[in-house]
């Protein structure tokens, strides 16, 4: 998951250096910035995926995304640091722009790499067969690209000898010194000055860190969208305005594991709508349409369809969707999901964002004191425009230390005084 940003000169955001959890709770006044800070982890994933003329492009040119100067043009930078229980990964890219359009200036990836499975051939002492063991390895890998578009790659191993004991992971990551084998080392040119190497995988070796950047979806869902009969559709993960909803229930029923996902949302779903047994999807002229079944207290069954249910219901459907559909993206934003949705139903979502958080990361803006109350002082960012710059910091110790005394809630400091770092 993802355990630092650091953000220079994208939209609002002038310098931003934050540590975020499984659960980041973006909160703020409107125009404050709170949407910059999910676009710009959805920009790395952009530019890696589709290349920065597309990211560009999809948010109106660099102009509309780089802050504003009154003079020379700022260079953006972002800067992204991962951890996990055997991995260790860093990415960083910054772009100036070049004669009406951009260049990469520098581009950084580094990763470390545990395999406990490693199969090696060893032979045996008195010239018989040779056998093979299982062995620890530590991989380490660096690339380093410059403004001119040289890329140096070094790479780095170590393969633990039997009864030797476990090194300590960040060790290996912090010091390549540790590793007792010279580094392999190539030198590559980058063939087009305005991409980024990993979005033209140079490396392949770096495969594992381009992964984790670009699986991250974000959701703004609209009960209107999910009211129109749908399109079947085979991609992989919910959209995020919720218009393949029905594909996805239907292709997560022909699996266990999305047949758990679904009596998961459909269990949710009971706390807004008591009589509902389950939910299936109709295919009507082509078309995809939700169904609900409820079993009325007299026994009887019937079907209500999404025209038929309220906007909130509807939202909390989608909300839920995003949640647990099956795949699941390792990293899931949510905008305001309070909106539309009965401050009392709003226990549903948070108790649902941190069951899935427990394997996937998640961040979400809210102005809702009410679904903020749910969640722990540390996992809330404060997010406030200063100057016409974005700025963000944790929850004031003030603040906090009126929560821990039960005082007040979060929620009734943000309602009474708005949070403040």
């Amino acid at each position: 998951m993802i355990t630092k940003l650091i953000i220079h000169h994208f939209k609002s955001i002038e310098s931003i250096d934050i540590d975020v959890s499984n659960v980041t709770i973006f909160v703020g006044n409107n125009a404050g910035g709170k949407s910059n800070l999910i676009d710009a982890i959805r920009f790395v994933r952009d530019s890696i995926t589709n290349g920065l003329d597309r990211a560009f492009g999809d948010r109106h040119g660099i102009e509309s995304v780089r802050q504003w100067s009154p003079t020379r043009p700022f260079r953006m930078a972002f800067t992204i640091c991962l951890e996990e229980r055997q991995f260790r990964g860093r990415y960083h890219f910054a772009v100036d722009s070049a004669s009406g359009g951009w260049r990469v200036a520098r581009e950084e990836a580094d990763l470390y790499e545990r395999d406990n499975d490693y199969v090696v051939e060893e032979l045996d002492e008195e010239g018989g067969e040779p056998r093979f063991v299982e062995r620890i390895r530590h991989v380490r890998k660096n690339m380093i690209r410059d403004a001119k578009g040289n890329c140096e790659y070094t790479e780095w191993d170590r393969i633990e000898e039997e009864g030797e004991d476990n090194l300590d992971i960040d060790s290996f990551y912090q010091h390549p010194g540790l590793f007792d084998r010279a580094p392999e080392k190539r030198s590559v040119r980058a063939p087009q000055p305005d991409e980024l190497g990993l979005n033209m995988r140079l490396f392949w070796e770096f495969g594992a860190l381009r992964s984790r950047l670009t699986n991250f979806q974000v959701y703004s869902i609209f009960p209107n969208t999910l009211r129109i009969p749908q399109d079947p559709s085979n991609e992989t993960f919910l959209v995020p305005e919720g218009r393949n909803l029905a594909s996805v229930f239907k292709r997560m029923r022909r699996s266990s594991q999305g047949v758990a996902g679904i009596n998961q949302i459909t269990e949710a779903m009971q706390s807004i709508m008591p009589n509902l047994e389950r939910i299936s999807v109709l295919t009507v002229g082509g078309y995809l349409v939700p169904q609900f079944h409820v079993v009325e207290p007299s026994g009887r069954r019937h079907v209500f369809n999404v025209s038929q249910l309220s906007d909130g219901t509807l939202r909390v459907l989608g909300l839920l969707t995003a949640l647990y559909q099956v795949p699941k993206p390792t990293m899931i934003g949510l905008e305001e999901p309070e909106q539309t949705v009965n401050p009392g139903i709003l226990t549903v979502l948070a108790d649902s964002v941190k069951e899935v958080a427990r394997r996937t990361q998640i961040f979400i803006t809210t102005h809702s004191p009410n679904f903020l109350d749910h969640f722990d002082p540390s996992s809330v960012k404060t997010v406030e425009l200063i100057g016409g710059r974005t700025r963000v910091e944790n929850v004031s110790p003030r603040q906090i230390e009126a929560v821990k005394e039960r005082l007040f809630t979060l929620g009734e400091l943000l309602a009474a005084e708005g949070l403040h770092g």
